[in-house]
């Protein structure tokens, strides 16, 4: 594992490219607007526009600020047909899929339901304290005798009543945010998979790449999220603060309902991330480069074990034999490499103390 300061190298790719990765952040949201703009009109337009157009456009965005860092500053340009082409590269083999998006909305879905409910009833219970006619809404319900239909019974009692109403609002709007966090966190943890699968000597595809991220990942995952938070740990009261106060906006200039509300926080929140995106986007890269050593070794200790076993049951030709005896003797020849590089930057290091 290379000993580098994470926040420190982040910080410094970041400055070093700041107006080139500007340039490619305002178009990106300039897209991001353009669909929320059109939710507001066609909200089931966001489960196409994010998966279509928003993700592509976002793995374009990461794929080239972050392997853009090691260009010169000079030689690097704004390049819309660039963007546009990097962008379709998001549906090749290699990275479709990348992102885990599926996961990640299950999780959200969980984390936002679980939030709602508790939300819900902490809210209502607290109210109810002070309040008879809650009480007796709740001891009405209780005394619901008709087991058929109480489902039916309690949603009309509840509709009924104002009070209890504003608290289920209340909940659902506090209940979006943690859900969305919980979406953008997981994307964005994944993405390192998109180094992996660049770093890669064979083009593996996606599924190949999960599976040598999930033997890996594990090896460091602890101190993976040290870095981590320590780096980007701004970005969770900055995201926080946008989308309440998106939200808070929204509810006295344009919209009322949560979900409206949602989307202008959530709209917010996504434009903030266009311009802070190639920070996060170095902090990605500089872990990658810090714990590649952790997947080389999975990677390694993987591709023996399935020659082995290929080998004994006899379901590999020699041909196929050879080519990942090859790719194993590749692989170790980069670990030792990365090796090398790791001692000579412990020396120098040791060398430049008093």
């Amino acid at each position: 594992m290379k000993e580098i300061n994470v926040r420190k190298l982040t910080n410094q790719k970041f400055k070093k490219h700041l107006s080139y990765s500007f340039a490619y952040g305002a178009f990106f949201a300039f897209i991001v607007i353009s669909c929320f703009v059109l939710a507001f009109f066609l909200p089931f337009t966001l489960f196409i526009t994010i998966p279509i157009i928003i993700i592509p456009f976002a793995f374009a965005f990461q794929y080239i600020t972050s392997m853009d860092n090691n260009i010169p500053v000079e030689n690097n340009s704004f390049s819309l047909k660039k963007f546009f082409v990097v962008a379709r590269g998001y549906f090749t083999p290699q990275m479709f899929g990348v992102y885990r998006l599926l996961e990640g909305l299950l999780k959200s879905i969980g984390i936002f339901f679980g939030v709602y409910l508790f939300s819900g009833l902490v809210l209502i219970e607290t109210i109810a304290m002070n309040d008879p006619e809650i009480l007796s809404l709740i001891s009405s319900i209780e005394n619901m005798t008709d087991m058929a239909n109480i489902e039916n019974e309690i949603i009309n009692v509840v509709m009924q009543n104002e009070t209890v109403n504003n608290c289920l609002y209340i909940a659902l709007a506090i209940a979006i945010f943690p859900a969305l966090l919980m979406f953008l966190h997981h994307i964005g943890t994944h993405s390192i998979k998109i180094h992996l699968s660049v770093a890669s000597l064979q083009k593996m595809p996606m599924r190949e790449v999960h599976f040598v991220h999930r033997l890996g990942f594990p090896t460091f995952r602890k101190q993976f999220y040290k870095d981590y938070y320590k780096t980007v740990w701004w970005f969770i009261p900055s995201m926080t603060i946008l989308y309440y106060s998106g939200m808070t906006l929204s509810y006295f200039f344009l919209y009322k309902t949560p979900f409206e509300m949602g989307i202008v926080g959530g709209a917010l929140v996504l434009l903030f991330l266009s311009f802070a995106a190639p920070y996060y986007f170095s902090c990605i890269e500089t872990l990658f480069f810090k714990y590649q050593t952790n997947y080389i070794k999975a990677s390694i200790s993987q591709s023996v074990k399935t020659l082995n076993e290929l080998k004994a049951q006899k379901q590999m030709s020699e041909e196929e034999a050879e080519e990942l005896e090859q790719y194993i003797n590749q692989t170790n020849e980069l670990l030792e490499k990365n090796q090398k590089e790791e001692d000579e930057e412990q020396k120098n290091s040791d060398n430049s103390e008093p």
